[in-house]
């Protein structure tokens, strides 16, 4: 890892996306709590990553935790509310999804609060989705009435090993999940493996932005950074949006047999291009959200 001494210890020196070495210094920032933070830029896979160097070592405790407590005060109104709203990310994705209803499973992974795996439910989808948070699968099945064998209590990885459908798996919805991952590419690898040839991955994630950065997220997208996972992945990119005034990147991956039509997107491992590309996507987030 390029860098001082004292960031050795961060992260172990290794990018928490890909887990190599080469980490540059890229911008000093803000983060959430408004203290200065550094952000690396990997050159391999164009992750943003904060300096955090107290990071937990059970980064799964700690991500539940966090969860946990974020959620804490949310009612039974708040959260059926909010199941219903997202519905509209359902209807969004609708050109992927139009014909999983009689011939596909769908999984959400990393649910959380289950908001997801309601509204897919609620619309007739066959979900089954999961959640490493028994506090939080228990206020999903109560709250959100979703039935234990729709919603699960179980990490990623082990629910993908026991996972069994009827149908074939089609689609893997990862909402606000990577970029909490200590083994992104090994979990994308392991879905990318489990959906059929006609399968697609669904996710949306922050990119760089003060309210985003903060230890719970070990990473932040780069537009260059989804394309290097889809190149990984051997799969191929056929929706990519990081121009939303949230500041989330909303993406598409398919298997390249796929029947989807391929987006152009940038792979820029320089630091001078990649700040170049990341002062151009904040522009177009100004133009944009001015002229609505």
């Amino acid at each position: 890892m390029e860098g001082s001494q004292e960031n050795r210890d961060f992260h172990q020196g290794k990018c928490p996306c890909c887990g190599c070495l080469q980490l540059v210094e890229m911008l000093v920032s803000r983060d959430r709590d408004n203290d200065v933070v550094t952000v690396f830029h990997c050159t391999e896979c164009c992750a943003l990553v904060p300096n955090y160097s107290d990071l937990p070592q059970d980064t799964l405790t700690n991500q539940k935790d966090y969860h946990e407590k974020y959620w804490i005060d949310e009612d039974r109104s708040d959260v059926l509310r909010q199941a219903r709203d997202m519905q509209g990310v359902v209807h969004f994705y609708r050109k992927y999804l139009e014909s999983m209803r009689s011939s596909g499973t769908i999984l959400d992974l990393g649910g959380g609060r289950g908001l997801l795996t309601k509204a897919l439910h609620d619309l007739g989808y066959d979900v089954i989705g999961c959640e490493p948070s028994a506090r939080l699968v228990g206020r999903a099945q109560t709250l959100l009435n979703l039935p234990e064998e729709r919603y699960r209590c179980a990490d990623i990885e082990n629910f993908l090993d026991d996972i069994q459908s009827n149908n074939p798996i089609r689609v893997a919805f990862l909402w606000h999940v990577i970029e909490h991952l200590r083994n992104p590419m090994e979990i994308l690898s392991k879905i990318s493996k489990k959906i059929s040839d006609d399968g697609i991955i669904i996710v949306q994630g922050p990119l760089l932005d003060q309210r985003y950065i903060f230890r719970e997220h070990l990473f932040l997208h780069s537009e260059s950074n989804i394309a290097w996972m889809a190149k990984k992945l051997h799969m191929k990119i056929v929706f990519l949006e990081s121009f939303s005034k949230e500041r989330y990147v909303s993406f598409v991956l398919a298997k390249e047999e796929s029947s989807f039509h391929e987006v152009n997107t940038v792979y820029l491992p320089r630091i001078s291009d990649a700040i170049g590309s990341l002062f151009f996507t904040m522009s177009q987030v100004i133009i944009r959200n001015t002229d609505q």
